[in-house]
C-alpha cells in the first residue's frame, strides 16, 4: 500500500493545518474563557443590580423609604452611572 507514493506534503497544505489547528485552538480558549467569566460572574450579575437599584428607587417615590435610606441601600448595593433607567440620579 502506497498512499504518499510520489507525493509532498506542499507548502499551501501544510499552511492550511497550520491555520486550522490556531483556529480550532483558539477556539477552544476562547469557549473557555466564556465559561469561566459566566461562571464567576454569575447568572444575570448586572440585570440583579439593575432590578435593585429600580426597586429601591421606586421605594423612595413612593414614600416607603427616606433619603437617608435610600443612599445607605445604594451604597450597599455599589455605584453605577444609570442613565438607561430614566432616573435623574447620578452616582
Amino acid at each position: 500500500m502506497m498512499f504518499w507514493y510520489g507525493g509532498h506534503l506542499v507548502f499551501w497544505q501544510a499552511s492550511l493545518m497550520w491555520v486550522a489547528m490556531i483556529a480550532f485552538w483558539g477556539l477552544i480558549a476562547w469557549a473557555v474563557y466564556v465559561l469561566l467569566a459566566r461562571a464567576t460572574q454569575g447568572p444575570g450579575h448586572a440585570d440583579h443590580s439593575l432590578e435593585a437599584h429600580h426597586t429601591i428607587d421606586q421605594r423612595l417615590a413612593n414614600g416607603e423609604i427616606n433619603l437617608e435610606e435610600y443612599q445607605s441601600l445604594h451604597e450597599a448595593i455599589g455605584h453605577r452611572e444609570r442613565t438607561s433607567m430614566g432616573s435623574g440620579i447620578k452616582r
